[in-house]
């Protein structure tokens, strides 16, 4: 009986999980793996991706379980301020940031022109150090 207590004290149990994803497929963005049935969340934070029968040790009475009823969980962020439309507008924007004077604004101007002689108009932004 001590035998079996020593040996059982010195298992590593893994974390208990708050959530878990499972009943579907998870993409993992892991060119080696691809693909998990299970995914387990602690804090915020996964804590473990793999097989279904791998996740078991992560749950217990108090986990939520989500059954994904064969659907597909995707990894993502959320920003909850963005503006996509502008974002897209100022990929091309010429940054008047680093200009101290407004000859240097011009020359700024000149050389961006000269380097994107397709464009039908340029936009700028920046603040300039010039008075």
């Amino acid at each position: 009986m001590a035998l079996l207590l020593m040996c059982s004290s010195s298992i590593a149990w893994p974390i208990k999980a708050d959530t878990v994803f499972l009943g579907g497929k998870a993409y993992t963005s892991d060119s080696q793996n691809p693909w998990a049935e299970a995914v387990a969340i602690k804090n915020g934070e996964i804590i473990y991706v793999g097989s279904r029968e791998g996740v078991w040790p992560f749950l217990n009475w108090g986990t939520k379980r989500h059954f994904l009823h064969g659907k597909l969980l995707l990894p993502g962020f959320i920003d909850t301020h963005a503006h996509p439309v502008l974002a897209a507008a100022s990929m091309n924007l010429l940054a008047f940031d680093t200009a101290d004077d407004l000859a240097a604004v011009y020359q700024k101007l000149a050389d961006y022109a000269a380097q994107n002689p397709d464009l039908e108009f340029i936009m700028g932004q920046g603040s300039v150090g010039c008075t």
